[in-house]
């Protein structure tokens, strides 16, 4: 049957209504937007079969450039929307680096017909050439009647009730936020920056005597923090990498601020990665490339090539521009760099392909 010709999607409690463009659930809408309603139906016309990211991005955002972070931002709106994993219920699959898969069973109902003439129809042709029929037919329609009727009545009273508790709990106002501190140590803490996972944080500590700032990590949950630099060099400004391996940092420990990698929680030292100087450090999605503003006086804008298999390693090192402020993508293709023009205040450079060498710079 062609898609084309279903109007109507029915899977788990939920109806998709083509036509309308409505999600349905026990008969009422849930909200939806434009983007996240196609993409939902895009699944649901798959159902059970992957689509690749591209794919969907293209019939989404047809002919528009947009980020792979629009993509995921949906699919969690339209999990939040459907309850995806609650009572058990799972509906869209990520297959990981590649796309989603619309599990739940779908049931498709194609437009419906007139629905005076069906039973015009079935009447005319029982009555003409099964009267016998007919009447069990009749008979078999009154028994069920009762039942259907008590059935609807059940349903009506069970809507009310809920609409009445649904509206009561929309008067109770919701619990104030409650704030947390997450350390409660001597001296000041500062520039907190959450793991991949968000079960660790890397922050900056004065120690007790508040006199030297090294990079700690702290699980969320626990009381004691990890050290993970320790000379009395000002450190600062902590950066996971994407996979949660790497710390990047800068310190003032050769007597200018250099940008550093350190595995977290180990094995091995930490690796300078700049040469003159850096801070305003980024990682690229893949986290085989370091981003940052060198120190000197023309700070250039500079990108650290890193193989961290199987061990760190710093290799070679370019730079894209001498002003501004970078920003990497979220799919780590580009990276924005403020510069100054006569035709524009910005650009936008590939965050690994159309590097300068530093001589050019």
């Amino acid at each position: 049957m062609s898609h084309q010709s279903i109007h109507l999607y029915e899977f788990g409690p939920f109806w998709l209504d083509v036509r309308e463009r409505l999600l349905l659930r026990d008969g009422e809408s849930v909200p939806l937007t434009p983007k996240a309603f196609d993409l939902l139906l895009s699944l649901v016309e798959h159902h059970g079969h992957l689509l690749e990211k591209d794919e969907l991005m293209k019939l989404i955002w047809p002919d528009t450039f947009v980020e792979e972070s629009n993509l995921s931002s949906n699919i969690s709106h339209i999990r939040r929307a459907l309850g995806d994993g609650e009572n058990g219920q799972k509906f869209i699959e990520t297959v990981p680096k590649r796309g989603y898969r619309f599990v739940a069973d779908v049931r498709e109902a194609p437009p419906a017909f007139d629905d005076d003439l069906i039973p015009k129809k079935a009447q005319s042709h029982v009555d003409a050439t099964q009267p016998d029929m007919a009447s069990s037919l009749r008979k078999r329609t009154s028994r069920w009647a009762w039942p259907a009727a008590f059935l609807a009545a059940g349903v009506i009273v069970g809507a009310a009730v809920w609409l009445m508790v649904d509206r009561q709990r929309a008067k109770t106002p919701a619990a104030p936020a409650r704030i947390v501190p997450f350390t409660s140590f001597a001296g000041s803490e500062s520039q907190p920056a959450f793991s991949p996972d968000g079960k660790q944080i890397a922050f900056v500590w004065g120690g007790e005597s508040d006199d030297n700032n090294d990079i700690y990590v702290k699980l969320i949950g626990t009381e004691k923090p990890l050290r993970l630099t320790t000379n009395p060099a000002s450190d600062s400004s902590p950066t996971w990498s994407p996979d949660g391996r790497y710390i990047a940092y800068q310190s003032d420990e050769t007597g200018k601020r250099q940008v550093y990698v350190q595995p977290y929680p180990g094995p091995g030292g930490k690796r300078q990665v700049s040469a003159e100087g850096g801070f305003d450090i980024r990682w690229s999605r893949t986290g085989h490339e370091i981003i940052y503003r060198s120190g000197d006086r023309n700070e250039r804008m500079m990108a650290v090539d890193i193989d961290t298999r199987p061990e760190l390693r710093v290799a070679s090192q370019g730079c894209y521009s001498k002003h501004g402020r970078s920003w990497v993508s979220a799919d780590g293709t580009t990276t924005s760099l403020p510069m100054r023009s006569a035709s524009s205040s910005s650009r936008r450079a590939p965050a690994s392909h159309s590097k300068l060498t530093s001589s050019s710079c």
